[in-house]
């Protein structure tokens, strides 16, 4: 298995940080690579033995001979795909891959280049934040469904639940059982299978008649029961407990014919939806038992996981929050009850208010409407809003139900900066160094030429050309800082030392601008830190701070412990970001400043990220606060 290279790219080949082969026409292998061999488990004398394709994962097969046909044809010059390959292991994996043909002085193809990039891991981060997004969404929508959902529509409801979450678990059964008579006995409440199984809806049954692994449910304690069982043939049995108030209620469980593991987040995402769809479950069972009851509404205001307010529509005030209400906004029960709707502006911004009013006077009820609640600290959080009319008694309220989707929008916004982060920081490591080896030529011959004395009267223009250039060598070096390859040096050392070492040229800058600078420094423990990457973040946030205030500004550096992690904290004294463009600070070439890159926020953030840190910005009137949040000494890895 070998084809004979030019000797320069023998090294290239043999060496290369991706996978690299060379395949005849009919996929067979003629030579490969180190990496390409580790890459796929096989060594060298195996592969001879196969063609490309049995590597090939099966279902990726159509698509990748669509492109090689184009390849062949000269329709395209290289066909590039990310595609998913089989380990000798059985092991699914991802690959970004290139193929391109070599042909003869004829045109007639000899045999074809096939480079793979192993991408299996940023699969993995993708697939895993994509659940985390799709958990999220699934239970937000479920959980407002549920809410707003009329009580004689609860067992459609419940059906359209459980077929979600069974087909996103990919099981044949998924069913909930709930006890009543103080845990003595239980019943089957639903069931959901897909077309071809059979339902397995049991009878009343006592605890005591079912063997061990049922009685521990009524003792809140789960199985996870992986052999063959014999009552519902199934080669999976998992049963979850919901609890809710403390007392066991019922437990919702999977089984499937196919023996399968759940993870973590599974088992999270089914108890969820247990306890959502058992807090619907008590609320059409109380409606049924006493359809106006007062405890009807409690027993739902009290269960759920939103934040809800029952307000009187004649002229009580506020009649009562519920406790996650309580928890998010953080007032005391006492502070809100009986107060008017006009006394409640501390609590939601005065637009939104407006328009709340303005939609319940037209429609009488409000879905999903999105808005910002404002905590007793001052702190907004973003929520769903619904109200809906509702009778207490014989008074007319209002039910106001608001989902805190807070920290799912901070997701949202996250991963697009991330994303953003991660494409400028790989065409940075692909592109920067191209880039300033043709300059530096440039700038030599520049330097050159403008010595010879025919150029002598063009000395100025010269000297501007190649001052253009430094400048743009500049900015390739802070356009490099973003890759996410950069080799990282991690020591032990004192976040403190790494500051005192700059503050002889920090002091320098500040008197030149006739500003000021001040330490307030606190004893900390030793970091994994690069020197070098911490000096250019404190460099690059001392230079934001003071472009941003005005002569005689002061600029604080201060370091503190804060819940065990370690604070970097960088105070100015300037105007402060304008909100509308807080949310884009850090974005790459994002700028306001006249001759800016818009780099160097994103190089912070970029550090910043390689360290496991996380940066907080405040910015008001009086100045931006910039907080850099770095692990315990003890639970940072170099």
């Amino acid at each position: 298995m070998c084809t004979k290279l030019p000797e320069d790219y023998e090294i290239v080949f043999d060496f290369a940080a991706i996978g690299m082969a060379l395949l005849s026409l009919e996929g067979e292998f003629l030579r490969v690579n180190a990496y390409f061999c580790q890459f796929f488990g096989y060594d060298p004398i195996e592969l001879s033995k196969l063609l490309f394709s049995k590597l090939v994962h099966p279902e990726d097969i159509a698509l990748g001979f669509q492109e090689i046909q184009k390849l062949l044809s000269g329709e395209i010059p290289t066909c590039h795909l990310e595609n998913r390959f089989v380990h000798k292991t059985g092991e699914i994996k991802w690959g970004l891959s290139s193929v391109s043909l070599v042909r003869d002085e004829m045109g007639i193809p000899l045999y074809s280049i096939v480079q793979i990039q192993d991408i299996t891991a940023r699969k993995r981060v993708e697939d895993n934040l994509s659940y985390r997004v799709e958990f999220e969404r699934f239970v937000t929508t479920l959980s407002t469904g549920f809410i707003n959902c009329p009580v004689d529509k609860i067992d459609e409801e419940i059906t359209s639940a459980l077929e979600k979450i069974g087909k996103f678990l990919r099981v044949d059964c998924i069913f909930v059982d709930q006890f009543y008579e103080e845990g003595r006995k239980y019943q089957k409440v639903m069931e959901w299978n897909p077309p071809g199984i059979t339902p397995f809806l049991a009878p009343e049954l006592t605890v005591e008649a079912v063997p061990r692994r049922y009685r521990k449910l009524s003792e809140k304690d789960g199985f996870n029961y992986a052999e063959k069982e014999q009552t519902l043939k199934a080669q999976l049995l998992l049963n979850i407990p919901i609890t809710q108030a403390g007392e066991n209620v019922g437990f919702i469980g999977v089984a499937s014919h196919q023996g399968q593991s759940f993870s973590e987040e599974d088992i999270r995402l089914i108890k969820v939806v247990g306890e959502v769809i058992f807090s619907a479950i008590q609320r059409k069972q109380a409606e049924i038992a006493r359809r106006n009851s007062e405890q009807l509404i409690a027993a739902a205001f009290a269960a759920s996981p939103a934040l809800m307010m029952i307000l009187s529509m004649e002229g009580k005030g506020v009649i009562d929050v519920n406790d996650t209400f309580i928890e998010i906004l953080g007032y005391d029960r006492s502070e809100l009850l009986n107060k008017q709707s006009g006394e409640l502006s501390e609590l939601i911004r005065q637009s939104d208010y407006e328009h709340i009013y303005e939609i319940l006077n037209q429609h009488g009820t409000i879905l999903n409407r999105e808005i910002e609640l404002i905590t007793k600290s001052g702190i907004k959080r973003t929520c769903l809003f619904s109200a809906e009319k509702i009778m207490i008694g014989k008074e007319m309220c209002l039910l106001l139900v608001s989902q805190d989707i807070t920290e799912k929008k901070c997701l949202e916004k996250e991963m697009a900066r991330l994303e953003r982060l991660d494409l400028i920081g790989q065409m940075a490591a692909g592109i920067g160094h191209e880039i300033r080896n043709p300059m530096t030529t440039v700038r030599g011959y520049l330097q050159y030429i403008s010595k010879k004395d025919k150029y002598a009267d063009e000395i100025e223009t010269f000297q501007l050309m190649i001052e253009e250039l430094d400048r743009a060598n500049e900015i390739i070096t802070e356009y490099l800082s973003l890759s996410q390859d950069r080799v990282v040096d991690f020591k032990r050392i004192n976040l403190n030392t790494i500051i005192q070492h700059l503050y002889p040229i920090l002091s320098v800058h500040t008197k030149m601008e006739d500003k000021s600078i001040e330490l307030n420094l606190g004893s900390l423990p030793e970091l994994y830190l690069d020197k070098k990457e911490l000096c250019q973040l404190i460099l690059n946030l001392v230079r934001n701070g003071l472009e941003a205030m005005p002569i005689k500004g002061k600029l604080t550096i201060s370091t503190y412990i804060q819940q065990g992690n370690v604070i970097l904290e960088v105070e100015d004294q300037g105007r402060g970001i304008p909100n509308e463009i807080k949310d884009k600070v850090g974005t790459p070439f994002f700028t306001t400043k006249l001759n800016g890159t818009g780099l160097g926020m994103a190089i912070c953030y970029s550090i910043a990220e390689r360290h496991n840190a996380l940066i907080d910005l405040q910015s008001g009137p009086q100045g931006t606060k910039v907080r850099v949040k770095f692990q315990g000494a003890e639970e940072v890895k170099a």
